[in-house]
């Protein structure tokens, strides 16, 4: 019995809280309809988006949906069996909210790279659109593992605590609304990854600011706030709720690094 405790203590936090994190998710991922139809308000805009990027260009506004874009959401809207759906019809941008303009052109192309990287090499032009539709959302798998690696760190950064820190785990990973930003083709998981390291390092930084120059600093968080605006501004939304954490426990430490954090 002494034995077993040793090893069971072997097995480092940061691994227990992965495998959590991903397991949760790939259960969740089990009960996913990965072929589902289309999300009309945002989803048909991400996956043009990202199908331009792949193609070498980005939208602007007064681009209308390709017809690659067009195909993938009317064929998987009426969730048609034919194989060459995609290929049997012209379409019409202007039927597709709204008006069929690539209205995601304001964004920022980091967030689309995982899916214009599938466009480019994972799915084949001659696939059918359950075959493409499937490749463009189980990417985001692959960001989920991501974001499990960049948590596993964050949340060890805040306590060595077993049982809370798998809690957390437990109740960040079987979100839903966490989850379902996994489950579609949008850049919002792209933004909770790089919010999520924006935030590992201002709590990394607070421990060892004393171990930084202050040029040091400023170039690194340059570069990070750099990450966010290419990828999608609301990953602020974590960073603004640490900056807040950090002011309320700010007497925590001695001599209080806030200021340079700042």
């Amino acid at each position: 019995m002494p034995e077993q405790t040793t090893t069971r203590h072997k097995v480092p936090l940061w691994l227990l809280v992965f495998l959590v994190f991903v397991g949760a998710g790939f259960l969740q991922a089990l009960s996913t309809n990965w072929t589902r139809p289309i999300s009309e308000f945002d989803e048909i805009a991400h996956i043009d988006y990202a199908y331009r990027m792949s193609q070498g260009s980005l939208p602007t506004w007064d681009d209308r949906y390709t017809q690659r874009t067009l195909a993938i959401g009317e064929c998987i809207d009426m969730q048609s069996q034919d194989p060459a759906c995609m290929d049997s019809t012209t379409r019409e941008a202007k039927e597709r909210w709204p008006d069929g303009f690539s209205y995601q052109a304001q964004q920022l192309p980091l967030g689309y790279a995982p899916y214009a990287a599938a466009f480019a090499f994972a799915i084949s032009d001659s696939a059918n659109h359950f075959e493409q539709i499937r490749i463009l959302r189980l990417t985001n798998m692959a960001l989920w593992v991501l974001l499990g690696v960049i948590w596993s760190f964050l949340i060890t950064a805040l306590t060595r605590s077993r049982l809370p820190a798998l809690a957390a785990t437990l109740v960040l990973a079987t979100n839903p609304l966490i989850f379902d930003s996994f489950s579609y083709v949008t850049n919002d998981g792209a933004a909770i990854i790089v919010g999520a390291l924006a935030s590992l390092w201002l709590l990394q930084s607070l421990s060892t600011s004393r171990n930084h120059s202050m040029g040091t600093t400023v170039v690194t968080a340059v570069l990070l706030g750099t990450l966010i605006a290419l990828t999608k501004i609301t990953a602020l939304a974590v960073v603004v709720a640490i900056a807040i954490g950090v002011l309320i426990t700010a007497k925590r430490w001695r001599p209080s690094p806030v200021r340079p954090w700042w």
